[in-house]
């Protein structure tokens, strides 16, 4: 029999198992400590990879050059009471401010601003410097409220203004989720923990033995930590796993060590040696420990063919950790129990001697006393228990089938100021301001082509196809899809190009604003394009137009893309004058508003070396 292979084994070679096991536990120190470093927080990544909006995210990363990603910006909230014009210009300063104090942060840009029942929130978008990892983003989320509280006190305390500062958006929930998730372990384990010593103590009237299940299966789930951590590496570990871990651990692994123990005291009161009683608990205890470990974990490993990556690394982690559960229980404990014996069972022993004297022998009492009235009931009243049973099932039944599940991940996982923050964006500027729902619409053939002027295609210059009933054809869908999805009632806005909405689905071309600007004398024909940019905002205004913050935020980006670098780029010359109305800054500037806003995604076309422009996102 292998189990009794198994038991000759631990009896002859118990402190080498246990030496082994001290070993890998040695080893295994510093990736069990990092291993929530290489969890996942991202609700993105637990999908199924065959969805829609799998594809659609992955057509965005693909094709769009730029688009804003809900999972590298930081969303800051400033909810304040009326101030005057000097304290809320102060607070923009202060936020804009902010990168110059912080070397991971590249920029913070005032969104927009919002009234209700008397009070103003303005929004703001941090983003941080390029090749940041989102995991960073995710851990820079304290300095950055430090950050965000001192610019507001600097605004509004001398002024007497009240306020209240919110910093939300996926990384920040990652990060508070990541916190809570950690304060809540700390708080489950000691308490599954205290409540096993209590359970194994009063079952075996033993100090000792109340500990070792415990211990044995805290090694387990060190070297379960360990295989997360490089789990981690090469797949999607979502964080509750290791939650769900320690206390399935604890639950199955304890279990396995008390049948161990249990066949083991079982044969000394029979009256069978130490080795001959060590020999029979492994072997047929350990039999059963064996079976049961496969049975869980095949049930957690069954959740590994779902296609939802949640359900499945949960599967994967929760059977990794009933497999050391279950070798810790039938290698180290058993080895502990060949080593100590008897001792394991002090101070009741293992023998039975000792179950007939003072305390022992009392609690030993109340425990069968327990028992036996239990069964005289069971059997008593079987029947009435039965129907008993039922009548509480019936309402229960109707309560399970009649609750409505949920599927709202981010709202599971958020918590702390991210969830403040979330309630407070969604009463201001309505559900969706921060994470959008996108639809990307694929085109027969291209509307549009990307010429670039540098081979890391970071300056593009954009043609618009020379098919303009093409054209015309797709912006008339598009402004159907988005008058017609407008009027839903659950939605808040719908926009193709966050320059103008008012122009149509796909906005106002340079060009025509270009012609705009001077049919109204807003600037003389020719001028230079930055003067221009940084009084178009302005001057739009006052003649009635005002545009939404995300085009004054795009108009701000175009002025600093025409450097001195690009100037000469164009013009040999990097003080060379850039006309605001000539063909090639018409293009540029169309590149700079469809493609840099993520509104126009592309692909690359080897036959004619430029990109095709074919994806709207709306």
């Amino acid at each position: 029999m292998i189990f009794e292979s198994l038991a000759k084994f631990i009896i002859k070679h118990a402190k080498l198992v246990i030496a082994v096991w001290i070993i890998v536990l040695l080893a295994s120190a510093y990736p069990a400590m990092h291993a929530g470093e290489k969890l996942s927080y991202s609700t993105e990544s637990m999908g199924s990879s065959t969805t829609e909006s799998i594809d659609g995210l992955i057509i965005i990363s693909e094709h769009f050059e730029s688009q804003t990603d809900s999972e590298s910006m930081q969303m800051i909230l400033v909810v304040y009471d009326d101030a005057d014009e000097a304290a809320v210009k102060t607070l923009e300063e202060g936020m804009a401010a902010i990168p110059n104090s912080d070397k991971l942060i590249s920029s913070v840009i005032e969104a927009n601003t919002y009234d209700k029942d008397g009070k103003h929130m303005t929004m703001f978008a941090a983003t941080y410097v390029t090749g940041t990892e989102v995991d960073d983003i995710s851990e820079d989320t304290p300095n950055l409220r430090h950050l965000v509280g001192d610019a507001a006190s600097a605004a509004f305390d001398a002024k007497g203004v009240s306020y209240d500062t919110y910093v939300t958006g996926t990384p920040a929930i990652s990060y508070d989720a990541s916190e809570a998730m950690s304060g809540d372990i700390a708080r489950v384990d000691p308490i599954s923990i205290f409540l096993i010593l209590v359970l194994i103590g009063l079952f075996f009237r033993s100090f000792v033995t109340s500990a070792a299940p415990p211990i044995t299966i805290g090694v387990a789930f060190a070297l379960a930590l360990c295989a997360l951590f490089f789990l981690g590496q090469v797949m999607d570990i979502f964080y509750i796993v290791e939650m769900l871990l320690i206390v399935s651990m604890l639950g199955a692994g304890c279990d396995y060590c008390i049948f161990i123990l249990s066949r083991y005291r079982e044969d000394r009161r029979r009256g069978l040696d130490h080795l001959d009683a060590c020999q029979s608990a492994i072997t047929w205890a350990g039999e059963a420990v064996f079976t049961s470990g496969v049975a869980v974990m095949i049930g957690f490993g069954a959740m590994m063919v779902c296609e939802f990556r949640l359900i499945s690394s949960m599967g994967l982690g929760l059977a990794v950790g009933i497999v050391f559960a279950l070798l810790a229980a039938l290698t180290l404990m058993s080895s502990l129990l060949v080593l100590l014996g008897d001792k394991l069972f002090w101070p009741s022993g293992a023998d039975g001697e000792k179950l007939q004297k003072g305390y022992i022998k009392k609690m030993g009492e109340v425990a069968k006393k327990y028992f036996e009235i239990s069964t005289h009931f069971s059997i008593k009243h079987a029947k009435a228990i039965i129907v008993a049973t039922i009548l509480f099932t019936v309402p229960m039944v109707y309560v399970y089938t009649t609750a409505e599940d949920s599927y709202d991940m981010i709202g599971s996982m958020m918590t702390g100021e991210s969830q403040e923050g979330m309630i407070v964006l969604t009463d201001y500027a309505g559900g969706g301001t921060i994470m959008p729902n996108y639809a990307v619409i694929e085109t027969d053939q291209p509307i549009a082509y990307i010429t670039y002027l540098d081979p890391n295609h970071s300056l593009g210059l954009m043609t618009w196809s020379p098919d303009t009933a093409y054209v015309d054809s797709v912006k008339g869908d598009l402004n159907t899809i988005v008058t017609d999805t407008s009027k839903l009632d659950n939605v808040s806005s719908v926009y193709v190009s966050s320059f103008d909405g008012t122009a149509g689905a796909l906005g106002m071309t340079w060009g025509t604003l270009a012609a705009y600007i001077t049919s109204q004398g807003l600037a003389p024909a020719g001028t230079d394009i930055v003067p221009v940019l940084e009084a178009l905002p302005a001057a739009l205004e006052a003649m009635g137009i005002k545009l939404p913050a995300a085009g004054v935020a795009m108009i701000d980006k175009a002025a600093l893309i025409f450097s001195p670098i690009v100037r000469a780029a164009i013009t040999g010359d990097p003080a060379g004058v850039l006309p605001y109305d000539s063909e090639i800054v018409t293009k540029l500037m169309d590149w700079i508003m469809f493609i840099q806003t993520g509104t126009l995604g592309t692909t690359w076309n080897d036959a004619t070396n430029m990109a095709d422009v074919n994806y709207v996102n709306v």
